[in-house]
């Protein structure tokens, strides 16, 4: 499933979805939802919701796009199991005008909502 100029991809082994409403430049965010996954060793005790920033190498043009990696901006975790209309409102939020829902999210500070939702920020990693 695609929207304009980006993806959503659910990964089954890992039993998570990640949003990428994509668009061209450095600045670029995407949206992880994950579920627990407790006897797996890398996997979240509880559901997890994180906006990522793409770290995107423009210092090299010959590679433009190859090389990209991310961090964590930061997470949202729950205590309890997220409805389905609540995680298709989040994902119907995050893919709005492109990057703009999820650059204004990526600002909220600790114990806000991410606006339009019930998700609570627990973690914004510094910079």
């Amino acid at each position: 499933m695609s929207g304009a100029g980006g993806f959503v991809l659910f990964e089954e082994g890992y039993l998570s979805i990640s949003d990428d409403p994509g668009s061209d430049g450095s600045d670029r965010y995407f949206l992880d939802i994950q579920a627990p996954l407790p006897s797996h060793p890398h996997g979240p005790p509880s559901w997890a919701i994180t906006i990522n920033r793409w770290d995107i190498d423009l210092d090299d043009p010959e590679n433009e796009g190859k090389t990209a990696t991310s961090e964590a901006v930061l997470d949202c975790s729950l205590s309890a199991r997220p409805t389905e209309s609540e995680l298709i409102n989040l994902l119907s939020l995050s893919g709005r005008e492109e990057q703009e829902q999820l650059s204004e999210w990526a600002k909220a500070p600790v114990g806000a909502t991410l606006s339009g939702t019930p998700f609570v920020v627990r973690r914004h990693y510094d910079r």
